[in-house]
This record gives structure tokens, C-alpha cells and sequence, in this order.
């Protein structure tokens, strides 16, 4: 409805994880498929101030950790 604050979903967007990908880490998956959806959708964003949301927990550690495939070493 015009003017109205209500978020809807207009479009869904999903694709399969190559062979090499299934061995990576679920932080680095979450952050592929960010990845991987702003490239899908870059029509739409570019150019546009948006705000990525996830309900994945972990994915705020990217900020505040040094990059997961620099950790694998510290396991």
C-alpha cells in the first residue's frame, strides 16, 4: 500500500553451493550468500543505501574477528 511502512518481500533469490564451497565454514557460506545476492541484485541496489539483515548470529563476528579462513589456524 502507498505509504505505508509495512516491509514486504518481492523477490527470492536462492543457488546451489559449488563442490568446493560445501567444505567451507557456515560463517563463510552466510557471508557468500550475502555476497552472492547483492551481485544477483545489484540492479536494485546500486546506487542505494540499504541495510542487510540475517538472522545468523555468527554473522556479526565478521566485524569484530579476523577472517575465518585466517582462524582455521587457530582451531
Amino acid at each position: 500500500m502507498p505509504g505505508s511502512d509495512d516491509e514486504r518481500v518481492v523477490l527470492y533469490y536462492s543457488r546451489s553451493t559449488a563442490d568446493a564451497e560445501k567444505q567451507w565454514d557456515t560463517r563463510e557460506l552466510e557471508l557468500l550468500a550475502a555476497i552472492a545476492t547483492m551481485e544477483q541484485f545489484h540492479y536494485y541496489l546500486d546506487g542505494q543505501r540499504f541495510t542487510l539483515e540475517t538472522d545468523h548470529n555468527n554473522f556479526c563476528l565478521l566485524y569484530t574477528s579476523p577472517s575465518p579462513r585466517d582462524q582455521r589456524g587457530s582451531r
